[in-house]
């Protein structure tokens, strides 16, 4: 079965050293290119820990490495683009240009998304809008 192209957003919770993040925050458009999705687009936005203090990739860190994640820092990432790939393979594309070891939870969906609605109108910080 073939799959036509069309709009694709991946999102992802990440627990990763922000300068690391940065880093491959910029070099993910062109990786992704090469896995086969067209225009790739990346946002993200850190994700303070008093918004979900029971997050379950710092619940993970802490049972893995034996103390809470310290250099670590919550992101909220969107990247859209446009590919006739499977769901699934667009999340292991962009799960393969993740640094090694990344924690991270998420999933890929068809259609279009606002990008940068996010923690915004997360319910947990909802009172700090």
């Amino acid at each position: 079965m073939t799959t036509q192209s069309r709009p694709v957003y991946t999102r992802l919770q990440l627990l990763i050293i922000p300068s690391v993040w940065q880093e491959t925050q910029q070099e993910l458009p062109a990786t992704l290119e090469q896995a086969g999705l067209t225009n790739p687009q990346v946002w993200s936005a850190e994700t303070n820990f008093t918004c979900e203090p029971d997050s379950m990739l710092a619940t993970e860190f802490a049972q893995r490495e034996g103390h809470a994640p310290i250099a670590e820092v919550l992101h909220r990432a969107t990247i859209t683009a446009v590919t006739d790939m499977e769901l699934r393979d667009v999340t292991k594309a962009v799960v393969a240009a993740l640094p090694e070891g990344t924690y991270w939870y998420g999933s890929t969906y068809e259609g279009t998304v606002d990008p940068e609605d996010g923690d915004t109108n997360s319910a947990a910080c909802a009172w700090q809008s």
